[in-house]
């Protein structure tokens, strides 16, 4: 049996005198930029706001955003003024400049080539090659997401944090059946042991993002999450799904799973969408007026009944990130999912609460030991979550088939597929 850790090891080793984040960015301008050399952000969106909080982590400070967009000029962002285009000619011929659009790129690398700027001194236009990569890292699921991990340690070392718990590691790996999901576990912890080196998070997305191996780097128009909950190599929709949506945001995954039914020609018998957040409810409500057989609850779910504090989307950094805190913000109602469901049949469970994926499933067993659904989990969260929920699985119900796939660009959104085979 493979030592699971001493293989994480040997990744982490494998890179440490590689180019990283800031090297491949910047090239033999690093040290420079380091030293204190202005550093201009074109393109004050959101893929600007991202690649602002990645060069901060990695000490770089940028002094401004430059915008083609009238709106934003005069304007600041995270603290940073937005100048014009015609201000960046005027102050800053000298100065170092990160494209920092989604696309559009190489229209602003023209740009600026016809106002006589070096683009020696521009960095991530469209013809470097891994100018997307560079965007997919920098992205607020990536960066946060190591972060988050890094603030549950002790220590802020993940790989102490893993040396402690090397036993479990081994049993989470050991928990899933096929060799993609046990080099994807491997890999995943080498990226975050790494500190998030580059050509660990390069390789891992090469090797196992599922739109970027099926649709190309940044090439799916879509969420591409919800696209994979349904469509990928280990679940499908069935005739009479009974689907419950743990975390249903604004319905888009309740939409995904309608669209799966329709595709696959088979009839659901009823969805349940579950979501605590007012306004992400208020959405979810709207955008599922159309769809037949189906019914939303504002409740929170957890390891048992209580009342828990909950900072709602309207307070939180990403929208989407409603999630359990410690205090303040407003009070939720949250059950067990097994005292809501009141022994129902389901068939198909997708859990991607912004919140401790764990305790929710801690009160979930009866339900999966009756009726064992097919499972959906975004077991991403946290460090804890990730190493654990396979092993609560395999507890609860050993004859669950246990598999794992990465379903988007950035770091979060790694998913657990869980099924049984009925002989």
């Amino acid at each position: 049996m493979a030592n699971v850790l001493n293989e994480i090891l040997e990744k982490v080793n494998s890179v440490k005198h590689t180019a990283g984040f800031l090297d491949v960015l910047f090239r033999n301008y690093k040290n420079i930029v380091l030293e204190g050399a202005d550093v201009v952000l074109f393109g004050a969106g959101a893929l600007g706001k991202e690649m602002l909080y990645a060069l901060n982590r990695n000490g770089i400070k940028p002094v401004c955003f430059c915008d083609n967009d009238t709106q934003k000029h005069g304007k600041t962002i995270e603290g940073l003024p937005v100048i014009s285009f015609e201000e960046l000619v005027e102050q800053h011929k000298s100065s170092f400049i990160v494209l920092s659009l989604t696309h559009g790129s190489d229209l602003i690398t023209k740009q600026l080539f016809l106002h006589d700027f070096e683009l020696e001194r521009v960095f991530r236009k469209e013809s470097e090659p891994d100018s997307k990569l560079l965007a997919m890292y920098s992205m607020v699921g990536s960066q946060s997401l190591h972060q988050g991990y890094k603030d549950s340690v002790a220590s802020g070392v993940i790989i102490n944090r893993l040396r402690e718990i090397a036993d479990k590691v081994q049993q989470a790996h050991d928990s899933y059946d096929d060799e993609k999901s046990k080099q994807l576990f491997i890999l995943k912890l080498a990226v975050f042991a790494s500190d998030l080196h580059f050509a660990l998070f390069k390789q891992f997305m090469m090797q196992f993002s599922e739109p970027v191996l099926q649709f190309g780097v940044l090439a799916y128009q879509g969420t591409p999450e919800d696209y994979f909950y349904f469509n990928n190599d280990v679940l499908q929709v069935e005739e009479g799904d009974i689907y419950v949506d743990v975390g249903a945001f604004d319905g888009d995954s309740i939409e995904t799973f309608v669209e799966a039914c329709s595709n696959a020609e088979v009839k659901y018998q009823h969805i349940y969408g579950i979501e605590p957040d007012p306004e992400c409810f208020v959405k979810l409500q709207h955008n599922c007026q159309k769809i037949d057989n189906i019914s939303l609850h504002q409740i929170g779910l957890w390891s048992s009944t209580q009342t828990l504090h909950f900072e709602p989307s309207s307070m939180a950094i990403h929208e989407q990130a409603g999630t359990i805190i410690d205090e303040g913000g407003i009070k939720i109602k949250a059950l067990q999912l097994d005292d809501f469901l009141q022994n129902k049949k389901v068939t198909f469970i997708k859990m991607d609460p912004s919140c401790d994926v764990e305790e929710v499933m801690k009160g979930a067993l009866k339900t999966l030991s009756t009726y064992k659904p097919k499972l959906a989990l975004g077991i991403y969260h946290s460090l804890d979550e990730f190493i654990n929920i396979p092993i609560l699985l395999k507890k609860t119900v050993p004859e669950y088939q246990l598999f794992l796939r990465h379903n988007t660009y950035h770091l979060c959104d790694t998913d657990l597929y869980g099924h049984v085979y009925i002989k």
